[in-house]
């Protein structure tokens, strides 16, 4: 006699006396690919993610070792790191010293970089503290940069006067 096809969904054996545990063992031992496939799945997807997780993180303690090194750190070399560590939760306090350095230079130009860098910023507060600091910095520059009299003497930025 020829051996049927099983059907899925249907009765692993034909004798109604096997035992469960025997019927679920025959069953995982037909579907044993199916079951490996999803547990190398599930390990690899998990192994991904610690990884994943632990990139951020090594990131971001980069990213606060960098801020501690700032007050050392000329404007032409900390404009790179700045750009390095955005979306990081220290790059908020990296761009609060950046400008800051960018003010001590006070050109218009550079006044307009702080302005739209702190407006970036904004956004990226994680507290009221900061968020109310880059507020207060954001104003005072835009204060500066509209005071007609301390410009006075300077051609516009951008125009081809010489």
């Amino acid at each position: 006699m020829a051996k049927q096809p099983k059907k899925l969904g249907g009765p692993a054996t034909d004798d109604p006396t096997v035992d469960p545990v025997q019927k679920y063992l025959n069953v995982l031992r037909d579907y044993q690919n199916v079951v490996f496939a999803v547990v190398v799945l599930v390990l690899t997807v998990g192994v991904l993610a610690v990884w994943q997780h632990q990139r951020a993180q090594e990131q971001e303690d980069a990213a606060w070792s960098e801020l501690a090194q700032v007050k050392g750190k000329e404007l032409d070399k900390l404009k790179p790191v700045v750009d390095k560590y955005e979306g990081t939760a220290a790059h908020p306090f990296l761009v609060l010293a950046y400008t800051s350095k960018l003010y001590e230079k006070g050109e218009k130009a550079d006044l307009e970089q702080a302005r739209s860098l702190l407006e970036r910023a904004r956004g990226e507060a994680s507290n009221k503290i900061l968020s109310d600091l880059i507020e207060g910095q954001l104003k005072g520059v835009k204060r500066e940069l509209d005071d007609p009299k301390l410009w006075a003497g300077t051609a516009q930025v951008g125009s081809g006067s010489k």
